[in-house]
């Protein structure tokens, strides 16, 4: 199995949620909270995600964040599974 690799990540401000597009045709959505720094940031802030590592990684440059994607996904089945 290989592990989770992004194509392409967004903020969206109205949910408060990061949204990314994996390659196995899945999407998940994260809240902002996730993420201590996102959680107080701007929105313009939150906006300037990038894909960074052939899909591995986000990167915010403004607020010198960084998510390991297959780390994200993995304590987001493992935090919210029911």
């Amino acid at each position: 199995m290989q592990a989770p690799r992004a194509l392409a990540a967004r903020y969206v401000p109205a949910r408060d949620r990061v949204e990314i597009d994996l390659t196995s045709g899945w999407s998940v959505q994260v809240p902002q909270s996730f993420s201590a720094r996102l959680a107080t940031a701007s929105v313009q802030e939150c906006e300037r995600v990038e894909v960074v590592d052939a899909g591995l990684g986000l990167h915010w440059p403004a607020l010198d964040e960084d998510w390991y994607v297959p780390a994200v996904v993995e304590a987001l089945t493992v935090r919210y599974a029911a």
